[in-house]
């Protein structure tokens, strides 16, 4: 019983770790998940890959980037920008 007690809380931990991501299903059949850590930045999950982007100038909505990856929030729809491809989620 003691062996299957430590597992069991691990993972509730770990549920309750990603539960404050926001899912988002993009038109090309993949997700992304955001989450807000502060107005100024926020982390984009890819898999089991998570990047923290920074808040840059947009003309509407709310846009995050780094070098590689960007994702424009307006409203409940996002687009997410990688290597200057854009996908609408």
């Amino acid at each position: 019983m003691k062996t299957l007690f430590i597992p069991l809380l691990l993972c509730a931990g770990l549920a309750q770790a990603t539960s404050d991501f926001q899912q988002y299903q993009c038109d090309e059949g993949q997700a992304i998940e955001l989450r807000l850590n502060s107005p100024s930045e926020m982390d984009l999950r890819l898999g089991w890959n998570v990047k923290r982007l920074n808040q840059v100038v947009a003309a509407s909505g709310a846009k995050y980037s780094d070098s590689v990856d960007s994702v424009w929030l307006k409203g409940d729809q996002a687009m997410y920008e990688h290597q200057q491809k854009i996908i609408n989620c």
